[in-house]
């Protein structure tokens, strides 16, 4: 989903009727065990990550599944992929170099996507 539709999208959970005028919005439920702290974040990107690309595989979980679908898809239109020179270690080293490039670049998009669902939580009644 592109970002400028992510809290649009979210907007359109509204509260029940039937629910008392105080009671929490039933994003909250939904949303605040999907936040995680710096720290987490950051272990996610920087240990947990690299470990599971580094062991091709995981738990098996639906985050990892998703993880694995993006890190194909990007992998297979990657130039230095269709790129394996003469040299298996050069090959080898722009490998990991695309790698790292792709786990900033996906630790920068949850980083917006983390503000972005912080500061709509914030919002809701």
């Amino acid at each position: 989903m592109p970002l400028n539709l992510f809290v649009p999208s979210l907007h359109r959970v509204h509260q029940p009727p039937s629910s008392p005028p105080d009671s929490p919005h039933p994003l909250h439920a939904l949303l605040d065990p999907l936040l995680l702290s710096a720290r987490s974040s950051s272990a996610k990107y920087h240990v947990e990550l690299p470990q599971i690309l580094a062991d091709n595989g995981g738990a098996g979980e639906i985050e990892e599944t998703m993880m694995w679908y993006a890190f194909n898809y990007e992998k297979a239109g990657s130039v230095e992929d269709s790129a394996e020179a003469d040299n298996s270690e050069d090959a080898l080293m722009a490998e990991e170099k695309w790698k790292n490039a792709w786990l900033e670049r996906l630790e920068r998009r949850e980083c917006v996507c983390h503000s972005t669902t912080t500061e709509f939580s914030l919002t809701l009644a």
